[in-house]
């Protein structure tokens, strides 16, 4: 499963999606540039002219996965690019493998700095760039056709109450952008965006 549908959301921030069979549902993953280096979201494989984009945008050094569930083709990449790989400590037995950085010991990553998300999918984190106002977030909210911007079902949640609450104190960051493991990203107004849709669920 290789993605060549991608687009720039951002001068900073490509994104590139493909339909997974076996999900049953869209994988999106993201390549954000800070200061010429690249660190890859949630990364599923590229075919030409996503790769062809993001060779553009700098040099990969860091690979990130938001929670548990989102292997995707992380181990390809990292053997490709030999770069590390960060994820939570609470992600590592759903990965499947271990990570080179653990999320919680990393105030900042990259000019990232990663939000626990308690309540959702096990290690589920979001990443904040002030600079850029920008919001990277996992399976904790979606943006999908069939769902519109919503939070992550309850029935995929460890905790839809906690989720919620994490959620809330997400919304209360300063970004514009916001950008999906699941879905389209939001190019602006975004932190309006999921203000009205936590009010609405």
């Amino acid at each position: 499963m290789a993605a060549d549908a991608h687009r720039l959301i951002t001068p900073a921030l490509l994104e590139w999606s493909a339909y997974s069979a076996e999900a049953k549902c869209t994988l999106t993953s993201h390549a954000w540039s800070h200061q010429g280096k690249v660190v890859l979201v949630d990364p599923v494989a590229t075919g030409a002219a996503a790769t062809g984009a993001l060779q553009q945008l700098g040099s990969v050094v860091l690979i990130i996965a938001t929670n548990a569930n989102h292997d995707r083709d992380i181990r390809q990449w990292r053997q490709l690019l030999q770069v590390p790989v960060a994820a939570s400590a609470h992600a590592v037995k759903g990965l499947g493998f271990k990570p080179d950085v653990i999320l919680e010991s990393c105030p900042i990553l990259q000019g990232l700095k990663p939000i626990a998300l308690e309540g959702g999918a096990p290690g589920e984190h979001a990443l904040h760039s002030a600079e850029q106002k920008l919001l990277i977030v996992g399976d904790a909210l979606v943006h999908l056709p069939e769902t519109g911007l919503a939070p992550l079902p309850d029935k995929y949640c460890s905790d839809p109450a906690r989720l919620r609450a994490s959620l809330a104190a997400l919304a209360r960051l300063d970004f514009e952008t916001l950008a999906f493991a699941h879905g389209e990203a939001i190019a602006t107004g975004a932190r309006a965006r999921v203000q009205e849709a936590l009010a609405r669920h």
